[in-house]
């Protein structure tokens, strides 16, 4: 056997072994029972803050304020910060009204000296008055028991992080198409912390102690323009034991929306990639080596199978195993994502996804070196 061949089924050993652990996770991991806006007893130690960074979101903010006016959450249990980060669009006018109407809103504005979600995101935990800062995006939208879920769920726990579940959405085959990727993505996040090693996380649907950006000023990690939520995870990862939990609730559950072009698309995962060259946590590097691994592999394997028919089995070996452990993964979570209808176009996202992913890894190198 070939030094190629064996390092090819390793690989593949290797994957389906760390999708399988995902799959192990996520089936480990309980479903957070509430009853529809079910109450705890109050909590006087718990108050909440909802932290929004906002540019230039008049066209999607309505909606997420039309979900942040009827949530069940007593008013006294929670306050709202939005940052406006340099919008040149209605979108200070839009967040003023809204303020007027709400006596728990404040609205905070970035300027020219310190500007980007970051420093948005820590001028709005400096001014926060919750012990848990529960971050979202102003393109987001969600059910009206989030908050309530939320604040039970971190009465009952005091965990350091939650990381909450996001799906995506949109109209037409391209936006299906990223909603289902986006779904491996998910499930993915949520098995690692259900056999509690972490990867990922989104701060779309993020929960964590204001107490740890006094334990760790840098836990954001300002190097890197991006990264707000992973990097502040995989800190707390390092340094506190067992503080990560996921809920596992479909009225938490946060949609996003799906890319319009395939340009914005590109250009939003070589920004998630962009980061990538920061992260030192050994699960997250080993399962971003896996992926690009056999995904690589697969794109070289059709290639010499032109050239030479013998590598063509061996092709269809490895692409029907990842097939087949991919699929394991995502049918098992499709319905609580919301998205059983769209795993009829799985087969065409399984022969673009390899070439998908290596593009992706190629250009992000560069676009990393671009940033720095």
């Amino acid at each position: 056997m070939s030094v190629f061949i064996l390092f090819t089924l390793s690989i593949t050993v290797l994957y389906i072994f760390i999708i399988l652990s995902f799959v192990f996770g996520w089936l480990r991991l309980k479903d957070y029972k509430t009853q529809e806006n079910q109450r705890i007893e109050d909590d006087s130690n718990l108050f909440l803050t909802l932290l929004i960074a906002a540019k230039n979101e008049e066209a999607t903010l309505r909606l997420l304020l039309f979900d942040l006016e009827n949530q069940t959450l007593d008013i006294e249990h929670f306050e709202i910060i939005i940052i406006d980060d340099l919008s040149d669009d209605t979108t200070p006018e839009i967040l003023e009204s809204f303020r007027e109407r709400h006596p728990n809103v404040s609205i905070l504005k970035t300027d020219i000296s310190a500007h980007g979600k970051k420093a948005a995101l820590r001028l709005g935990i400096q001014h926060a008055r919750g012990n848990y800062i529960v971050t979202t995006d102003a393109d987001c939208r969600f059910g009206e028991n989030r908050l309530q879920i939320v604040y039970n769920f971190c009465s009952e726990k005091s965990p350091q992080i939650v990381v909450g579940p996001v799906a995506m959405c949109g109209n037409g085959f391209f936006s299906d198409m990223q909603s289902l990727e986006f779904q491996s993505l998910a499930a993915s996040t949520a098995g690692a912390v259900g056999i509690g090693h972490s990867i990922m996380c989104n701060a779309a649907n993020l929960v964590y102690k204001k107490e740890i950006f006094r334990q760790f000023p840098n836990a954001m990690n300002d190097e890197y323009l991006s990264g707000d939520d992973v990097f502040l995870l995989h800190k707390v990862k390092k340094e506190i034991k067992n503080g990560i939990f996921y809920l596992k609730n479909k009225d938490a559950l946060v949609h996003t929306k799906t890319e319009a072009t395939l340009f914005s698309f590109f250009r939003q995962r070589l920004r998630w990639t962009s980061k990538s060259s920061g992260y030192s946590d050994f699960d997250t590097l080993l399962t971003a080596f896996l992926v690009l691994g056999i995904n690589l592999l697969i794109v070289i394997l059709l290639t010499m199978s032109i050239l030479k028919a013998e590598y063509f089995q061996l092709f269809i070996l490895v692409f029907v195993l990842k097939l087949g452990i991919d699929f394991l993964l995502l049918v098992l979570s499709v319905d609580f994502f919301g998205m059983r209808r769209k795993l009829v176009i799985f087969p065409i996202l399984a022969l673009i996804y390899p070439f998908y992913i290596v593009f992706t890894a190629l250009f992000g190198f560069f676009y990393q070196k671009k940033k720095k």
